[in-house]
């Protein structure tokens, strides 16, 4: 009975994967779509539990993993009152408009360089609250390598400077200054910290043992990875299908 129950919900998991590829992000229906696809991978998980009956730490913490990805599917827009300058409005008499007016440019000119100092400090919420629940997501599967290999702490530091490095790496290729983008570094920073912990946790368990859940727990954090690197630099609509292998993979170390 616990068998098919695991099945059942295997098959709506990866049926509302799927049914995802065909919805556009900008439809309302995708939000819905996404938070059902979220919750049927707890509840892949919780079954997969429940079939052998081990509610552990291991289990708790693939659960929790899933829960900030919610943070995800959510996007925030905050109005500045401030923001509104001369150069951006259009004038109510273009006749009486005269740009020639040396008070006028300064104006002009004045508004312009606080409309860029705006534009560099302010912070994109959005960014940086996916960065965020990413990180956490991440952590927690990372703290997952526990279970698997040797324990160690090392990991997360690894994780920190691996993230670092490639956070530097990405502004280099793209050639971005941190200066002029700071909310960008940290949001980068925060999606690169993510990827960090994961591809750092495969080394601990892989030098443990090359036993079935530890390769299977390794590839997990290979494409949950690819996942985080792919909606970095090639985003689509298909990028989550890497993300539904990975939690897949990783509930499939509890059942064998």
């Amino acid at each position: 009975m616990l068998i098919a129950s695991v099945i059942s919900m295997l098959v709506a998991c990866v049926a509302l994967s799927v049914a995802l590829c065909f919805v556009k992000k900008q439809s309302p229906f995708f939000v819905v779509l996404k938070c059902f696809f979220l919750a049927s991978l707890i509840c892949v998980g919780i079954c997969c539990a429940s079939y052998r009956n081990t509610f552990n730490g291991l289990s708790i913490l693939l659960f929790l993993s899933v829960l900030p990805l919610f943070f995800t599917l959510f996007e925030l827009k905050i109005e500045n009152k401030d923001s509104k300058f001369s150069y951006l409005q259009e004038p109510e008499n273009k006749q009486d408009f005269d740009f020639s007016a040396e008070n006028d440019f300064e104006n002009f000119e004045t508004n312009s360089k606080n409309g860029k100092k705006r534009a560099i400090f302010a912070p994109n919420w959005t960014k940086l609250m996916s960065g965020m629940a990413y990180a956490v997501s991440a952590f927690c599967v990372a703290f997952c390598a526990l279970y698997f290999g040797k324990e160690t702490f090392y990991v997360f530091l690894a994780g920190l400077f691996l993230g670092l490095a490639l956070t530097f790496l990405h502004f280099l290729i793209k050639k971005r200054s941190i200066l002029r983008d700071p909310w960008g570094f940290c949001a980068d920073f925060l999606n690169f910290l993510a990827v960090g912990f994961l591809l750092s946790a495969i080394l601990p368990a892989l030098l443990y043992s090359f036993a079935l859940d530890n390769i299977l727990f390794s590839v997990a954090c290979v494409s949950y990875a690819a996942h985080l690197l792919l909606e970095t630099y090639l985003p689509n609509k298909f990028n989550h299908l890497a993300l539904t292998a990975a939690y897949l993979l990783l509930f499939a170390t509890i059942v064998f």
